[in-house]
């Protein structure tokens, strides 16, 4: 140890400078490290929150969808539509479910966007609602026609990141073309994979190119200085 002893009292004067100064980066990163510890954690219990929230909410939806294929929702006496242009209860109700399944997905699709929820979670969600685009239809009212209420009646034909994610999974042939929009449509890192999963071009290699000059420029112009 006597190199460690001859080190110390040779820079004594240096460490005595420098103490102040690594004492408080050594502050700032417990600092930060508790901070963001307190943050993942309250976003963990939040998670968990939001999805019992939306698997609550969402076997609501299936149920009230279950009593309308089954026949159990009927006309009270005296009912009057809340629309007028569509008289028949049967079409109003379905209607109605739709209007509150994409609200549902609204909801769902920006706390995914802000990384509330799992990516593997909404993927399968996605999946899904794909499905159903193609093929679902209850008492006559197809999900396109759903969509379009919502969209119309409720939305007011808003345009927005959500109303785009939907029209662009409603043209999705396969599973990989889904799969790329959710990833693309999610938090920064998921956008990144998506970028990073696409075949590599003549344009993405110029662009990573021009990408690399520039951060090397910069690392030799502030190592210049």
């Amino acid at each position: 140890m006597s190199w460690l002893s001859s080190w110390l009292h040779n820079n004594k004067d240096g460490l005595v400078i420098a103490a102040p100064y690594v004492g408080a980066m050594i502050t700032a990163t417990v600092l930060s490290v508790t901070f963001y510890g307190t943050v993942r954690m309250t976003k963990g219990l939040r998670k968990s929150d939001m999805a019992i929230q939306f698997g609550k909410s969402f076997d609501d939806l299936m149920e009230r969808k279950h009593q309308i294929q089954s026949g159990q929702r009927v006309a009270p006496a005296g009912w009057t539509s809340p629309d007028a242009t569509i008289p028949n209860f049967l079409e109003w109700e379905v209607k109605h479910y739709y209007a509150q399944f994409f609200a549902l997905q609204f909801i769902e699709f920006y706390a995914y966007r802000s990384g509330y929820v799992d990516p593997n979670t909404y993927m399968i969600w996605a999946k899904s609602r794909w499905r159903e685009s193609r093929s679902e239809a209850i008492a006559n009212v197809t999900y396109a026609a759903g969509w379009q209420y919502w969209l119309i009646h409720r939305h007011r034909s808003a345009e927005d990141h959500f109303t785009d994610f939907t029209e662009s999974l409603h043209r999705c042939h396969t599973n990989d073309e889904v799969e790329q929009l959710v990833l693309k449509s999610g938090p920064l890192r998921l956008k990144l994979q998506a970028w990073l999963n696409k075949p590599f071009s003549t344009r993405r290699v110029i662009r990573l190119a021009i990408l690399a000059s520039l951060i090397v420029g910069l690392i030799y112009f502030y190592w210049r200085r």
